[in-house]
């Protein structure tokens, strides 16, 4: 009696050209980078937290060199991150009290 799909192709094992494997497929990684040239790079660079500050050190350098700048700005000058990384860290950074939005969109260091 067979009772599962896995058990029909257990059947076939012998035509195909490689075994077949029955467990959970792995699921892909949430940060893709497709230059990624397979070397792992240390857990604690995979992790949200150091993405996180990455791109809010990256605002707050930008910011110093240029005074004030708005979201579409720092999108045009990196491909690193995307938009909606950047604009949630420019929201922690307005929430942390370390930038502040003025006209116009721009946003500018507090301290």
């Amino acid at each position: 009696m067979i009772s599962t799909a896995a058990e029909v192709l257990e059947e076939f094992d012998q035509l195909l050209p490689k075994p077949l494997d029955f467990r959970e497929p792995k699921k892909p990684s949430r940060w893709y980078n497709p230059d990624d040239d397979g070397e792992e790079s240390p857990k604690e660079e995979q992790s949200p937290e150091y993405r996180r500050d990455k791109i809010q050190s990256f605002i707050l350098e930008e910011l110093k060199k240029r005074q004030s700048v708005t979201a579409s700005e720092l999108a045009a000058i990196t491909r690193e991150f995307s938009v909606s990384e950047l604009l949630g860290a420019v929201t922690e950074l307005e929430i942390d009290g370390d930038i502040r939005r003025t006209v116009g969109g721009r946003y500018e260091l507090c301290f």
